[in-house]
Protein backbone atom coordinates (compact mmCIF):
# COMPACT_ATOMS: atom_id res chain seq x y z
CA UNK A 1 0.00 0.00 0.00
CA UNK A 2 2.75 2.35 0.71
CA UNK A 3 4.53 1.82 -2.36
CA UNK A 4 0.79 2.03 -4.55
CA UNK A 5 0.34 5.35 -2.55
CA UNK A 6 3.95 6.57 -3.08
CA UNK A 7 3.03 6.40 -7.10
CA UNK A 8 -0.16 7.99 -6.66
CA UNK A 9 1.94 11.03 -5.28
CA UNK A 10 4.91 10.62 -7.62
CA UNK A 11 2.54 11.06 -10.86
CA UNK A 12 1.07 14.37 -9.88
CA UNK A 13 4.14 15.61 -8.72
CA UNK A 14 6.01 14.82 -11.47
CA UNK A 15 3.41 16.04 -13.86
CA UNK A 16 3.63 19.26 -11.19
CA UNK A 17 7.55 19.46 -11.46
CA UNK A 18 7.18 19.45 -15.51
CA UNK A 19 5.24 22.35 -15.44
CA UNK A 20 7.45 24.57 -13.27
CA UNK A 21 6.08 24.00 -9.64
CA UNK A 22 8.25 24.87 -6.70
CA UNK A 23 9.94 27.99 -5.59
CA UNK A 24 13.13 27.33 -7.74
CA UNK A 25 11.44 24.79 -10.43
CA UNK A 26 11.20 25.54 -13.76
CA UNK A 27 9.25 24.28 -16.96
CA UNK A 28 10.88 21.26 -18.55
CA UNK A 29 10.81 21.20 -22.05
CA UNK A 30 12.17 17.72 -23.00
CA UNK A 31 15.81 19.54 -22.55
CA UNK A 32 17.49 16.42 -21.56
CA UNK A 33 16.60 14.46 -23.63
CA UNK A 34 17.95 16.64 -27.17
CA UNK A 35 21.00 18.40 -25.32
CA UNK A 36 21.38 14.33 -23.61
CA UNK A 37 21.28 10.63 -24.66
CA UNK A 38 17.44 9.78 -23.28
CA UNK A 39 19.41 6.45 -22.35
CA UNK A 40 23.45 5.50 -21.55
CA UNK A 41 25.80 2.52 -21.24
CA UNK A 42 24.25 0.76 -24.60
CA UNK A 43 25.49 -2.40 -25.28
CA UNK A 44 27.02 -3.45 -28.70
CA UNK A 45 25.13 -5.83 -30.52
CA UNK A 46 27.27 -8.17 -33.29
CA UNK A 47 24.82 -9.89 -35.88
CA UNK A 48 27.91 -12.77 -36.96
CA UNK A 49 25.18 -14.62 -39.36
CA UNK A 50 25.27 -11.76 -42.01
CA UNK A 51 28.67 -10.72 -41.65
CA UNK A 52 29.05 -7.31 -40.09
CA UNK A 53 28.77 -5.36 -36.89
CA UNK A 54 25.52 -3.73 -35.87
CA UNK A 55 25.86 -0.70 -33.82
CA UNK A 56 22.42 0.47 -32.12
CA UNK A 57 21.45 4.04 -31.53
CA UNK A 58 22.24 5.34 -27.95
CA UNK A 59 18.37 5.56 -26.80
CA UNK A 60 17.74 1.48 -28.10
CA UNK A 61 21.33 0.49 -26.51
CA UNK A 62 20.31 1.97 -22.84
CA UNK A 63 16.68 0.73 -23.12
CA UNK A 64 17.79 -2.87 -24.43
CA UNK A 65 20.62 -2.32 -21.45
CA UNK A 66 17.51 -1.51 -18.98
CA UNK A 67 15.18 -4.23 -20.42
CA UNK A 68 17.77 -6.82 -19.74
CA UNK A 69 17.95 -6.46 -16.51
CA UNK A 70 14.03 -5.20 -15.80
CA UNK A 71 13.42 -8.64 -17.00
CA UNK A 72 15.91 -10.98 -15.12
CA UNK A 73 14.60 -8.90 -11.72
CA UNK A 74 10.71 -9.04 -12.49
CA UNK A 75 11.06 -13.18 -14.01
CA UNK A 76 12.00 -14.81 -10.36
CA UNK A 77 10.84 -18.10 -11.07
CA UNK A 78 12.16 -19.39 -7.95
CA UNK A 79 10.19 -17.33 -5.54
CA UNK A 80 6.68 -17.05 -7.87
CA UNK A 81 7.36 -21.02 -7.43
CA UNK A 82 7.77 -21.27 -3.69
CA UNK A 83 4.62 -18.54 -3.86
CA UNK A 84 2.59 -20.66 -5.56
CA UNK A 85 3.02 -23.41 -3.28
CA UNK A 86 1.94 -21.67 -0.14
CA UNK A 87 -1.22 -20.28 -1.75
CA UNK A 88 -4.12 -21.23 -0.40
CA UNK A 89 -5.75 -20.76 -4.16
CA UNK A 90 -2.54 -20.82 -6.26
CA UNK A 91 -4.37 -21.16 -10.00
CA UNK A 92 -6.27 -17.87 -9.11
CA UNK A 93 -3.52 -15.99 -7.02
CA UNK A 94 -0.63 -16.43 -9.47
CA UNK A 95 -2.69 -16.04 -12.65
CA UNK A 96 -4.04 -12.65 -11.41
CA UNK A 97 -0.59 -12.04 -10.19
CA UNK A 98 0.66 -12.75 -14.13
CA UNK A 99 -1.85 -10.50 -15.31
CA UNK A 100 -0.72 -7.62 -13.45
CA UNK A 101 2.24 -8.03 -14.26
CA UNK A 102 2.44 -6.23 -17.79
CA UNK A 103 0.16 -3.75 -16.55
CA UNK A 104 3.21 -2.48 -13.69
CA UNK A 105 5.84 -2.90 -16.22
CA UNK A 106 3.75 -1.31 -18.94
CA UNK A 107 2.44 1.90 -16.87
CA UNK A 108 4.02 2.19 -13.39
CA UNK A 109 7.41 1.64 -14.44
CA UNK A 110 7.93 3.21 -17.63
CA UNK A 111 5.98 6.23 -16.92
CA UNK A 112 7.98 6.75 -13.92
CA UNK A 113 11.08 6.23 -16.45
CA UNK A 114 9.48 9.17 -18.35
CA UNK A 115 9.05 11.07 -15.69
CA UNK A 116 12.59 11.01 -14.43
CA UNK A 117 14.45 11.31 -18.11
CA UNK A 118 12.82 14.45 -18.33
CA UNK A 119 12.68 15.48 -14.80
CA UNK A 120 16.73 14.87 -13.88
CA UNK A 121 19.75 15.14 -16.80
CA UNK A 122 21.06 11.76 -17.22
CA UNK A 123 24.87 13.12 -16.49
CA UNK A 124 23.84 14.51 -12.69
CA UNK A 125 26.60 13.28 -10.83
CA UNK A 126 23.93 12.84 -7.53
CA UNK A 127 22.46 10.06 -9.25
CA UNK A 128 25.10 7.56 -8.97
CA UNK A 129 27.89 9.55 -6.83
CA UNK A 130 25.53 10.81 -4.27
CA UNK A 131 24.61 9.47 -1.01
CA UNK A 132 21.84 9.34 1.23
CA UNK A 133 18.74 11.61 0.09
CA UNK A 134 20.48 12.69 -3.20
CA UNK A 135 20.83 9.07 -4.62
CA UNK A 136 16.81 8.85 -6.00
CA UNK A 137 16.58 10.29 -8.95
CA UNK A 138 12.66 11.88 -7.64
CA UNK A 139 14.38 12.99 -4.53
CA UNK A 140 16.64 14.67 -6.57
CA UNK A 141 14.11 16.76 -9.03
CA UNK A 142 11.94 17.91 -5.43
CA UNK A 143 15.08 19.18 -4.38
CA UNK A 144 15.91 21.21 -7.53
CA UNK A 145 12.39 22.20 -7.26
CA UNK A 146 13.09 23.53 -3.90
CA UNK A 147 10.20 22.06 -2.10
CA UNK A 148 11.08 21.45 1.28
CA UNK A 149 9.84 18.25 3.54
CA UNK A 150 8.97 16.48 0.86
CA UNK A 151 12.52 14.64 -0.42
CA UNK A 152 12.15 13.00 3.33
CA UNK A 153 8.76 11.40 2.60
CA UNK A 154 9.66 10.36 -0.34
CA UNK A 155 12.73 8.68 1.04
CA UNK A 156 10.31 7.35 3.67
CA UNK A 157 8.25 5.12 1.29
CA UNK A 158 11.17 4.22 -0.59
CA UNK A 159 13.09 2.89 2.30
CA UNK A 160 9.82 0.63 2.88
CA UNK A 161 9.73 -0.69 -0.79
CA UNK A 162 13.30 -1.35 -0.47
CA UNK A 163 12.51 -3.47 2.52
CA UNK A 164 9.28 -5.41 1.20
CA UNK A 165 11.61 -6.77 -1.89
CA UNK A 166 14.27 -7.04 0.30
CA UNK A 167 12.49 -9.52 2.88
CA UNK A 168 12.45 -11.96 -0.31
CA UNK A 169 15.57 -13.18 0.99
CA UNK A 170 14.49 -13.84 4.39
CA UNK A 171 11.05 -15.42 2.86
CA UNK A 172 12.80 -17.86 0.44
CA UNK A 173 15.59 -19.34 2.57
CA UNK A 174 13.11 -20.39 5.53
CA UNK A 175 10.83 -22.13 3.58
CA UNK A 176 13.75 -23.83 2.28
CA UNK A 177 15.59 -24.62 5.29
CA UNK A 178 12.00 -26.32 6.96
CA UNK A 179 11.88 -27.98 3.76
CA UNK A 180 15.31 -29.63 4.60
CA UNK A 181 13.95 -30.07 8.08
CA UNK A 182 11.00 -32.24 7.32
CA UNK A 183 13.46 -34.28 5.20
CA UNK A 184 15.31 -35.11 7.92
CA UNK A 185 18.45 -33.18 6.97
CA UNK A 186 18.23 -30.47 9.85
CA UNK A 187 16.89 -30.88 13.19
CA UNK A 188 13.23 -31.71 13.29
CA UNK A 189 11.93 -28.43 15.27
CA UNK A 190 13.12 -26.08 12.45
CA UNK A 191 10.29 -27.47 10.56
CA UNK A 192 8.01 -26.34 13.05
CA UNK A 193 5.22 -23.80 12.32
CA UNK A 194 2.87 -21.65 14.04
CA UNK A 195 -0.71 -21.50 13.82
CA UNK A 196 -0.48 -19.24 11.08
CA UNK A 197 1.23 -22.01 8.80
CA UNK A 198 5.07 -19.58 9.50
CA UNK A 199 7.96 -21.26 10.45
CA UNK A 200 9.17 -19.12 12.99
CA UNK A 201 12.14 -21.08 13.31
CA UNK A 202 13.30 -21.25 10.45
CA UNK A 203 12.44 -17.46 9.75
CA UNK A 204 14.72 -16.55 12.62
CA UNK A 205 17.49 -18.23 11.85
CA UNK A 206 17.56 -16.77 8.28
CA UNK A 207 16.84 -13.62 9.56
CA UNK A 208 20.20 -13.61 11.76
CA UNK A 209 22.04 -15.02 8.86
CA UNK A 210 21.17 -12.82 6.44
CA UNK A 211 21.72 -9.36 9.59
CA UNK A 212 25.25 -11.08 9.53
CA UNK A 213 26.24 -11.55 6.40
CA UNK A 214 24.80 -8.15 4.68
CA UNK A 215 27.17 -6.82 7.63
CA UNK A 216 30.18 -8.35 6.64
CA UNK A 217 29.87 -7.63 3.25
CA UNK A 218 29.14 -3.62 3.93
CA UNK A 219 31.79 -1.69 2.83
CA UNK A 220 33.79 0.44 5.76
CA UNK A 221 33.75 3.66 3.35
Amino acid sequence: MVKVILFLLLVPLCLALIGGAGPKGFVHHGETWTSLPAFKNGIKVRLSSIHYAYHLTNFQQGFANCALLAIWAVGDQVFVGVMGGEAEQPRWSLGRSADMVPTRLGFIYVLSVVFIGLLVPSDDDRLLSGSGVAASPFVIAVMDAGIPGLPSVINACMVIGVLAIALECIYLPSRILRNMAMQGFMPAYIANVDAKGRPRWALAITAVFGVVFTYIGLSSK
